[in-house]
């Protein structure tokens, strides 16, 4: 049975709010992750950069000492690489967190799309079971999907870096090669992450819902969304407007609060609260729309 559209939107938006502790998952995992890069920060790069003396830095001297930090910089390589590495531990961590907590959702979803009877079927042991189960596989299929899609992006950065290097003498050609290469690029850089986010989110359902390896996920939820592309393609458009207009508007409320205090130091601590409860609130907002979205791919799938 392929459902109609507006029955995809319905039974995702439900199954998501019957299941709402997987909201506060996502959002339990947004905190960890702030706890995690501001840990690693100072755990790891304020020390550094203290240790070689950028924490020096003139606010009334910027020439001075953006040349004293170029120079720390050059003569402390090994130590910024080391901050790189752990950069990457820190980034993996992330990576395989993240990939748990949505193989613990997309098995809660789609066992409340496949189920007859009420929708909640959230339990602890669903949500565990299935991130073990499956987070290798999601894992996998990020790295299969955005790689795949990013690609194309090195294109006009590869073209880009040749032409500053051909007309490295000229600064009005490099100029404009400059800009127009990053301008193409940033716009590459958004299609491909909106095309990685779709297919992630349809191979992610599938793997779950067919017991499918990543590569094999990936292979046949590009099948699946070219053959039905109407549906797919509606569905995340629709979602998609949803999620970034729900999430400017809410910024809007949070800029004017901070308006009033820009040059008002008690004005900004009175309003702190109230810009608090806003980042809060978008933060719920933006994993229920994510909840929604993943939902609604699980709707997608047919049924008999």
């Amino acid at each position: 049975m392929k459902r109609p559209i507006p029955d995809v939107l319905r039974r995702g938006l439900e199954s998501a709010m019957a299941n709402w502790p997987l909201i506060a998952l996502r959002i339990a995992e947004n905190v960890l992750f702030l706890i995690l890069i501001v840990a690693s920060i100072i755990a790891a790069v304020v020390p550094v950069l203290v240790s070689i003396g950028i924490a020096a830095f003139d606010a009334d001297n910027p020439a001075e000492s953006a040349t004293a930090i170029g120079t720390a910089l050059l003569e402390h390589l090994s130590v910024f690489l080391w901050i790189f590495l752990g950069a990457l531990v820190v980034m993996f961590l992330m990576m395989v967190i993240h990939s748990f907590v949505m193989a613990g959702c997309t098995r809660t979803l789609v066992d409340a799309d496949g189920s007859r009877g009420p929708l909640k079927v959230f339990n602890m042991e669903r949500w565990l079971s299935g991130g073990k189960q499956s987070m290798w596989t999601v894992f996998w299929i990020y790295n299969i999907t955005y790689g795949t899609t990013l690609i194309p992006v090195l294109v006009p950065l590869v073209l880009t870096l040749a032409g500053i290097l051909a007309f490295r003498d000229q600064m009005v050609p490099i100029a404009i090669i400059g800009c127009s290469g990053i301008a193409i690029a940033l716009f590459l850089f958004v299609i491909a992450c909106i095309i990685a986010s779709i297919w992630s989110l349809k191979a992610m359902i599938l793997a779950v819902e067919r017991d499918l390896g990543a590569s094999d996920a990936a292979k046949v939820a590009w099948a699946e969304a070219k053959s039905d592309f109407g549906r797919h393609f509606a569905v995340a458009f629709i979602l998609l407007v949803v999620s970034v207009g729900g999430a400017a508007t809410i910024s809007t409320f949070s800029v004017f609060f901070s308006v009033p205090t820009a040059h008002n130091a008690y004005m900004s601590l009175a309003f702190a609260p109230a810009r608090m409860v806003i980042s809060l609130f978008q933060s719920v907002f933006s994993a229920a729309a994510g909840m929604w979205m993943l939902a609604s791919f699980a709707a997608l799938s047919d049924r008999p």
